[in-house]
């Protein structure tokens, strides 16, 4: 390949995987519970998406043959820790992937939603968000923070989250009608 060619190809990479990051990070989040280890999987898909880009069909979805990339590694990884707290089923893995892919596909409202909703959590619970999302802590160290079971913590989260996909679907079917 030309130099001119590479850096074409590069600058194009780079454009992608920037627009997509986010979409493509939340995916592997969902699916690998402890933060570093999905920022790892995450750099390990962008090093593997680069060297294959080439493979890459321009007009297709990034996102989508990216986030193809990330399940194989997310899967080398459960098999590698093999007492990790969660797993899915492959059929799982492939919903997950092909809905954020469309998701992501499409321009939505739905971080103004998620603020909204925020803002009807409890204050404890926005707490909780913030700890997990924002400053980044690790299920484990939160509970041993908040002294509370690692499982309960799970729990707690996955209420949470649950009222705010609940929350951000009802601000969906609003600004439909």
């Amino acid at each position: 390949m030309d130099n001119k060619k590479h850096n074409l190809d590069h600058a194009e990479y780079i454009r992608l995987l920037m627009s997509s990051q986010a979409q493509i990070c939340a995916y592997i989040q969902a699916l690998v519970q402890n933060f570093q280890d999905a920022e790892d999987i995450f750099q390990e898909t962008a090093v593997i998406a680069w060297e294959k880009f080439d493979e890459y069909t321009p007009g297709s979805s990034f996102i989508a043959w990216a986030m193809t990339i990330a399940r194989y590694r997310i899967m080398y990884y459960w098999n590698k820790n093999k007492n990790s707290i969660v797993h899915y089923s492959d059929a799982t893995v492939k919903s997950i992937e092909t809905y954020m892919a469309r998701r992501a596909e499409k321009p939505s409202s739905d971080l103004s939603h998620l603020d909204d909703c925020l803002k009807k959590l409890s204050a404890g619970d926005v707490q909780l968000i913030q700890a997990r999302y924002s400053h980044k802590r690790t299920i484990k160290r939160m509970a041993e923070e908040l002294g509370r079971s690692v499982q309960g913590l799970y729990s707690t989260l996955s209420r949470i989250h649950l009222l705010l996909a609940e929350c951000i679907q009802r601000q969906r079917l609003v600004q439909e009608r």
